[in-house]
């Protein structure tokens, strides 16, 4: 009677193998002092894609399952890789009952923040936009550019790992982002594939 041996393992690619196929083979020996039983396995073709691109498959809104009805909007500007956010919350918290607000609700906040990206990762400045008032440039509202930094990395078209650094507030973090609808997958699979087999 023969027996069957089933061995899987994982394989680690170094980030310097280039996206493109591969031919893997492999010679399963039994160790019984008899290479006459062993057995040639006829080389496997694989594609090997290589790591994530931004591209702009990535615009649009993103969300945390631990942080309802608030969120992100994303825009990717691929020619001059660049990439802008905007992100709606609240206040770290609730206000006083008797504060009010005549547009909106006194405990929204907004932010904005851009930078340039490189790979599946971007590091963005976060703008804070106070001093306007709704739908008027006078008074003219001022921005802070350096309220605080996020970074950004993608693990494909439909996760994004978050951090957020506002070192005045002593406000840090990290959540994990997945897109409110998901109809443009497609299209950032699509654009990232090309990418990777044409690296910017």
């Amino acid at each position: 009677m023969g027996s069957t041996l089933n061995h899987q393992a994982m394989v680690s690619v170094p980030e310097s193998v280039s996206a493109g196929d591969y031919f893997i083979g492999a010679i399963l020996s039994i160790n019984d002092s008899n290479a006459g039983d062993n057995v040639n396995h006829d080389p496997a073709v694989i594609t090997f894609l290589g790591l994530f691109f931004i591209n702009p498959g990535l615009n649009d809104a993103w969300v945390s399952a631990d942080a309802a009805f608030q969120g992100f909007f994303f825009t990717v500007f691929q020619d001059i890789g660049f990439f802008f956010l905007s992100w709606f919350t609240f206040d770290t918290v609730p206000p006083d009952p008797g504060v009010m607000a005549v547009f909106g609700a006194p405990d929204q906040r907004w932010v904005t923040a851009s930078g340039f990206y490189t790979g599946n990762s971007v590091e963005l400045n976060v703008e804070l936009t106070t001093g306007g008032v709704f739908n008027s440039s006078i008074p003219l509202a001022m921005q802070d550019t350096s309220y605080g930094t996020i970074t950004i990395v993608f693990i494909n078209c439909n996760e994004a790992l978050l951090t957020y650094d506002f070192p005045s507030l002593g406000l840090s973090g990290q959540m994990t982002l997945t897109r409110v609808v998901t109809d443009n997958v497609m299209l950032c699979d699509m654009l990232n594939e090309e990418l990777q087999m044409n690296p910017p």
